[in-house]
């Protein structure tokens, strides 16, 4: 299968983004296996900023190279593969673009510096009451779920993480703004991830530079 879609795009640094839509486009099915990976998540926010950036300017990057031709990505996968496939990818890279531009706008609207253009009336309140409930249910709904899953499997000791949500996602817009960035400096920049946090050579690893 691998050597029949031409195997990956080497110059992606999210291959199994590119991958599995690669596969379909040649006809081949791509699902999921109901299973638990061993793979060990980074130990450190600087590798886990590392691995996230480049896991988002991996989705750009697919995004790009298999949007040129939309006639025939759909011709090949079909109308509806090809619109998930577009809002998958758009959906993971824009929403943590967006999330704090809206978190800033509706703290600055909501203290007064930055009234809306158009003036107060009943329509904006509405507005502004909807931003602030759309991204309170985000939270919500995320926290809850996030713990929900933690409890089944057993992981009760983890499950007051789930607090650290809105955290984890302005981390998540940092490394997507810096996935940004980079896709137009250095697309091709590959910033390895370790995941052996025993390995001598994994804690010694620092990525630094590819944030310099």
């Amino acid at each position: 299968a691998l050597e029949e879609a031409l195997a990956w795009d080497p110059f992606n640094v999210t291959e199994d983004a590119d991958l599995g839509l690669r596969l379909m486009r040649y006809g081949f099915t791509v699902d999921v296996l109901d299973s638990a990976t061993r793979e060990e998540a980074p130990q450190k926010v600087r590798v886990w900023l590392a691995q996230r950036r480049r896991w988002l300017k991996g989705w750009m990057i697919t995004w790009l190279v298999h949007s040129r031709r939309p006639r025939m990505l759909v011709r090949e996968v079909g109308l509806r593969n090809a619109a998930v496939f577009q809002t998958h990818i758009l959906a993971n890279v824009g929403a943590p673009l967006c999330h704090p531009v809206g978190l800033t706008l509706i703290a600055l609207h909501a203290t007064g510096l930055l009234p809306l253009p158009f003036g107060r009336s009943f329509a904006t309140d509405v507005l502004f009451a909807a931003s602030v409930t759309g991204l309170a249910l985000g939270y919500g709904v995320a926290i809850w779920m996030s713990r929900r899953l933690l409890i089944r499997r057993g992981k009760r000791d983890l499950a007051r993480s789930v607090w650290l949500m809105p955290a984890y996602w302005l981390l998540a817009s940092l490394a997507a703004w810096h996935a940004l960035a980079e896709l137009v400096i250095a697309p091709h920049r590959w910033a390895k991830t370790p995941h052996d946090a025993h390995d001598g050579d994994a804690e010694n690893w620092d990525c630094g530079d590819d944030f310099r």
